[in-house]
């Protein structure tokens, strides 16, 4: 789920947060030092000498954490207060006003993203000892158009611009301050590395010479401008994201050589309206065109052992599944074939001009996001025999009315169904043993509820934020309400909780604005804190004597509370007390009747 999509129950969650922080703390400070072994801790020894911050290493040398200064021509000094320095550290240099920077040859190592954002770097000089350069060192150094690297360097060199490793003859970067609209890689290459080219925004077409054999991981990220990539015929891998936000891409050929495509390897690519994959191909797993909304033609040769094309759509023959189902496809109606066994994630990732599908007998696995982001799909056939659903199976499908979970299903990940604004029906199997966490969360549409007997736990934040539910049946067979399980079900006016239940989480019911009164049987145990908070038309309460434990403000901001029932000499009595709560006895009022 989103982060936005939590926004609802994390702000109730907030009031959670502020208690917390009230509490005293009560430690005793010389049994911490006892129970403590500080001789286990590495202490981290940080410094700052004028411009530059730094960590004492090892072997007697340090490493740049921070540069303060103001130059916009830095030379790095080789030594700091009498210490070599070896190594900048990862972000040292991050977001610096720094125009040119000299390397010198005492430093061996450059960490992750040392130099990233760094707007108006032009030039980099990298001194004859650099043998490590980390993840994406010049991240996003918009400007920066010249690298040059000791000729002393046994490690790295330039080749045609390009920052190159020598042993892997990987292209480790390629700046983004040139300018060059066309940039054929420089043959003898091998491996193109992981962001080599990632944020380039100038680049039309890119050549990749028959020597490369893999493209690493978001290598070509977000080359916005990039419209034609030629791959190389003795290509074997394309890593995950490595076309990833390509959005002036239109067509790709991927040559018989490719053997293996990751995960994302071209999603995003906006304008991608044709896809031809080669004979080679055997590895692919989560849809790599996730989001290529104009994407309505893969070709796939009738020869390939491992890939298939029915009806336009993509599925493996090996594992019987379906990879994807292009964006821009016009389906409809649409039946997966009968003999499918799985339909993998993100496999109908967005498909919007999908109305109905129906899943048949032989799908067993429904994977993780496999409908996401589908406003127009209406109507989900799911035959008896699927067993699993996986998370965010159908995240955000708004235009989605009904659902029948069968009976074969006894496992649905977390917020499957979350945020489908339309669903108003929901039909819950007899297989099911939990309701998963966020698995409704904010289907704002779904009146009424009938848990199926056989479920144990009520999962955190399951049903949170379904304004429109009026009516919710939990069976004899749940033992726990969890974490918001409820919470901001504004026209849920009642709720029967069964005897068997022994927790209710916190904030479960909390902003269920239409309780007038709640009766919490004999059985539970446990009620969380703020289980009840701000159920502003609430009444009465009734406690068990069965309640050994009730956290803080659960009934806070219900302004209406005037009676809490509980029996003599019990747990609740004395939290009633205590928390200044209006309370009575069953029997309270028997003496009007005597």
């Amino acid at each position: 789920m989103t982060k936005e999509s939590k926004a609802l129950i994390n702000s109730i969650l907030l009031i959670v947060l502020i208690l917390f922080l009230s509490i005293p703390v009560t430690a005793e400070i010389d049994d911490f030092d006892e129970e403590f072994d500080w001789d286990e801790i590495d202490v981290f020894v940080e410094e700052t000498i004028s411009d530059f911050s730094y960590a004492l290493l090892d072997d007697g040398t340090i490493e740049i954490t921070k540069y303060n200064g103001k130059e916009s021509k830095l030379e790095i000094p080789a030594v700091i207060d009498g210490y070599s320095v070896s190594s900048i550290g990862n972000y040292s240099f991050s977001q610096c006003n720094i125009t040119a920077v000299t390397i010198p040859d005492s430093i061996t190592k450059i960490g992750d993203s040392a130099f990233r954002w760094c707007d108006k770097l032009t030039s980099i000089s990298i001194g004859g000892a650099i043998s490590y350069l980390g993840d994406n060192p010049f991240y996003r150094c918009k400007s920066l158009y010249s690298i040059s690297v000791s000729q002393t360097n046994k490690h790295y060199k330039v080749i045609d611009g390009s920052l190159v490793r020598i042993d892997e003859m990987c292209l480790v970067y390629y700046p983004l301050g040139l300018k060059s609209k066309e940039y054929s890689i420089p043959y003898g290459i091998t491996t193109i590395g992981g962001g080599a080219f990632e944020g380039n925004e100038h680049l039309n077409s890119v050549i990749i010479p028959n020597s490369v054999i893999e493209i690493d991981d978001a290598a070509f990220k977000y080359c916005s401008e990039l419209e034609t990539i030629t791959l190389s015929d003795r290509l074997v891998s394309i890593g995950a994201n490595s076309f990833y936000g390509c959005s002036s891409l239109s067509t790709i050929v991927i040559p018989d050589s490719v053997e293996t495509i990751e995960n994302g390897a071209f999603a995003y690519c906006e304008k991608l309206n044709s896809v031809a994959i080669g004979t080679g191909v055997k590895t692919m797993e989560t849809n790599p065109f996730v989001s290529c909304e104009s994407l309505t033609r893969i070709s796939v040769s009738p020869r390939h052992d491992y890939l298939a094309v029915i009806d336009g759509v993509l599925f493996c023959k090996q594992d019987k599944s379906m990879i994807c189902c292009p964006e821009g496809l016009m389906l409809s109606d649409y039946s997966i074939p009968m003999g499918i066994i799985t339909i993998r994630d993100k496999a109908l990732f967005g498909c919007e001009n999908i109305d109905s599908v129906t899943i048949p007998s032989s799908v067993k696995s429904i994977g993780s996001e496999a409908f996401v982001y589908n406003d127009v799909l209406k109507s989900v056939y799911i035959s008896d025999g699927v067993t699993s659903i996986g998370d965010e199976a159908f995240y955000s499908c708004d235009g989605l009315i009904e659902i029948t979970i069968p009976d074969s299903v006894s496992s649905v990940g977390v917020s499957a169904f979350a945020e489908c604004k339309g669903l108003t029906r929901v039909t819950l199997g007899n297989g099911l043993t939990s309701i998963p966490g966020y698995m409704f969360f904010a289907s704002s549409s779904i009146e009424s509820i009938s848990i199926p007997y056989g479920v144990k736990s009520i999962e955190e934040a399951a049903f949170c934020g379904c304004h429109g539910l009026i009516s919710v049946t939990i069976p004899g067979s749940v033992e726990n309400i969890g974490v918001g399980a409820f919470c901001r079900c504004t026209n849920l006016s009642n709720v029967d909780i069964p005897s068997e239940v022994t927790t209710i989480g916190e904030i479960a019911f909390a902003g269920c604005d239409s309780f007038t009164s709640v009766i919490i049987p004999e059985g539970v145990t446990s009620i969380g804190t703020g289980a009840f908070n701000s159920c502003e038309k609430l009444k009465t309460v009734t406690l068990p004597s069965s309640v050994i434990e009730i956290g803080d403000v659960v009934f806070d901001e219900c302004p209406y509370l005037t009676n809490i029932i509980v029996e003599p000499d019990s747990y609740a009595e004395k939290y009633c007390a205590e928390n200044l709560l209006p309370y009575s006895f069953s029997n309270s009022l028997d003496w009007l009747t005597n």
